[in-house]
């Protein structure tokens, strides 16, 4: 921006939070910029960790089967704080944070709103971080953030679109691998219950639009540099757990140490219809699947394994199932005499799991008329087969 004067206020933020003041035809704001080396450990996770990798993949975020790869240093963190926590077209952003990875280090920069009438230029500022090639990654940005930037840039008149290749939210896979686990996916329960790191002093999201308001109306800048590093924690949070959502993507799962985050990512990896990853994760931890599983699991566990084409496992999984009188049995009855009378040709078997099915009761009518036809079409064929002796 060009050198122009620097109002009171702009150098009173810059006083107080460090940062450079910009100034320039549309306005005025505030860039405060920091760096987090490759010795930066957030809890267990580490920046050294995150910027080792050369490329992350688009399939590791949503459920959809692509191999394409993202560069890292194509990759835009972005957090935002605003003047309200509903969104709608009267609410600000007037902190944003957006971080890039480079070679050793994490880069922050976060662009601060003196007053609403500069509003222009900080989104002015923020759309010069965007480009054709970049990967955005929020948390939640999809509903809010983005929403928010977009809006205000059409109301100022600085952008009608922002350029991007792709817009990977972070909270969406994030809620599909842990939420069984640790229930509340807000960022700041995932990185305290995944990286054991517990923020100290930090301001509770519902306060951070006060503390603007007491700028704007007194001046006060003595909370604003904790709403400050509150961002930048987010940020940094945000940027470790894409990272380790990429390393469960790239071990297919193999790192995973909790059962409810085993059979979370198998949902997730099936639900993209990637039954190669659910096959290739039973391969090796079959065994330990087996003994971690409740019978819900375990039961869609079969269907995963069905679809993937190892019948024979699923089959052990149904046996194991088989053994009881609720829907989880009836199911497994139901698969083991689709498989007994398809796969193996064993019609009596296939006869014994029909009417055990039968037995304990499906729970609609078409199921039982479906299961009444087998068990007809089964005697058929034992009559025949006798018969033909």
């Amino acid at each position: 921006m060009s050198a122009l004067p620097i109002h009171t206020r702009l150098r009173e933020l810059s006083d107080a939070l460090g940062g450079e003041p910009q100034v320039g035809p549309a306005g005025e704001y505030l860039l405060v910029e920091r760096r987090y080396g490759l010795e930066y450990r957030h809890g267990a996770a580490r920046v050294s960790d995150l910027v080792g990798w050369n490329d992350f993949c688009g399939s590791h975020f949503n459920c959809r089967a692509h191999t394409q790869a993202i560069p890292r240093e194509s990759l835009l963190f972005l957090d935002t704080e605003t003047t309200g926590l509903a969104g709608g077209t009267g609410t600000v952003a007037f902190l944003i944070g957006a971080a890039t990875l480079g070679d050793d280090c994490v880069t922050v920069r976060q662009y601060l709103l003196p007053d609403y009438g500069d509003e222009a230029a900080l989104l002015g500022a923020l759309l010069g971080e965007f480009s054709g090639d970049t990967h955005l990654v929020t948390y939640n940005g999809r509903s809010f953030d983005m929403p928010i930037a977009l809006n205000r840039m059409i109301i100022n008149r600085v952008a009608r679109d922002i350029p991007f290749a792709e817009h990977i939210d972070a909270l969406f896979p994030t809620r599909a691998l842990l939420r069984r686990r640790i229930e509340s996916c807000s960022l700041k329960n995932v990185e305290a219950r995944l990286f054991g790191y517990e923020r100290i002093g930090d301001i509770p999201g519902h306060l951070i639009p006060g503390v603007y308001f007491s700028w704007l109306a007194n001046g006060r800048t003595d909370e604003l540099s904790v709403v400050l590093e509150h961002n930048r924690l987010d940020i940094l949070s945000l940027a470790l757990l894409t990272g380790w959502i990429s390393r469960q993507a790239f071990a297919g799962g193999a790192e995973l140490s909790h059962a409810s985050d085993v059979f979370s990512y198998l949902h997730w990896r099936a639900r993209g219809r990637d039954f190669s990853a659910v096959a290739a994760l039973y391969e090796q931890n079959g065994q330990r699947l087996r003994e971690w599983a409740e019978r819900e699991d375990l039961a869609r566990l079969g269907y995963f394994l069905r679809r993937a084409g190892r019948v024979d496992d699923a089959s052990a999984i149904w046996r194991d199932l088989a053994e009881g009188a609720d829907p989880i049995a009836f199911g497994a009855h139901d698969e083991l005499a689709r498989y007994t009378e398809r796969s193996l040709r064993d019609y009596d078997a296939a006869l014994a799991h029909t009417v055990c099915a039968l037995a304990i009761g499906p729970r609609r009518d078409a199921d039982r008329d479906r299961l009444n036809r087998r068990r007809k079409r089964l005697m058929v064929k034992l009559k025949h087969s006798v018969e033909s002796d």
